[in-house]
């Protein structure tokens, strides 16, 4: 059996995309989960917010496995994998800030994170991407290799509309023409502070996607899952650490624990 696959996105930054990522690898690896995580945004925050700024540097990095470079030809792809503890961990790099435009010229370019992925997966439970939050051919073969999307999404206006512009100019389109298994494996609020906002999210998000909508316990019954912004969650990137590890009694780290369990119950390895 292959490794459950997913990947973050959402074209809006701020939402707090990459910290979920971060701790839904750190949520996962805490259930007793052998979990890879994978930074594919050029900018490092996934990489960084882990303590890896030299990796950050590293001579060697995935993108030019992606492209086959000449530099990795005939080199093991898993030598680029840092074991983090409690989960490992594939960097971005900096020079990753043209990989996009790079994938574009390979006519097969659709296939190469699904292939490497095939190739350094073994032994993983899951694999959790972090993907750029704009529109390009990484975040396109993120999409397309994890199949299943997590949707990170802060309650602002804006939030909404960038989602709607992953549904409109990523999600709609591969389905169309390229993989028509890629799915929405679940939307929560992030970052969620006490106002108005939510509930106007919620009321348009319903009618089309409220089976994608992950849910927890509340007093009141069920309501949809919420990671309340806390300024620990920052705080704990600035020093390197997850969550679970800068401040493991936060209540926001229950959360986390609830989306990894919600997500694995609803993912089917391959």
């Amino acid at each position: 059996m292959t490794a459950k696959r997913i990947t973050t996105a959402i074209f809006k930054g701020g939402t707090g995309k990459t910290a979920t990522a971060t701790n839904l690898a750190a949520a996962l690896a805490d259930q007793g989960e052998d979990v890879l995580a994978v930074d594919l945004d050029h900018r490092g925050g996934l990489t960084k917010g882990l303590g890896l700024e030299d990796a950050y540097d590293a001579e060697y990095h995935i993108g030019q496995f992606l492209l086959q470079d000449d530099a990795v030809d005939g080199a093991d792809p898993t030598s680029i994998i840092r074991d983090r503890g409690p989960f490992d961990v594939i960097p971005a790099n900096r020079r990753m800030d043209d990989l996009s435009d790079d994938l574009n010229n390979d006519r097969a370019w659709f296939l190469r994170l699904e292939e490497f992925l095939d190739d350094v997966e073994d032994g993983y439970d899951w694999v959790v991407l972090d993907s750029p939050p704009e529109l390009n051919r990484v975040s396109d073969s993120a999409i397309i290799a994890a199949k299943n999307v997590l949707v990170p999404l802060m309650p602002a206006g804006e939030a909404l509309d960038g989602f709607s512009e992953l549904m409109e100019n990523q999600v709609i389109p591969i389905r169309r023409d390229l993989d028509d298994e890629v799915s929405i494996a679940g939307i929560f609020v992030n970052v969620a502070r006490d106002n108005n906002e939510k509930k106007f999210i919620l009321e348009e998000l319903r009618p089309e996607f409220d089976d994608e909508l992950l849910l927890q316990e509340s007093d009141d019954g069920e309501e949809v899952l919420e990671v309340r912004y806390r300024v620990a969650i920052p705080r704990s990137w600035r020093h390197g650490e997850t969550l679970f590890e800068f401040d493991p009694e936060n209540a926001m780290c229950d959360r986390y624990r609830k989306l990894a369990a919600t997500l694995d119950e609803r993912i089917d390895g391959a």
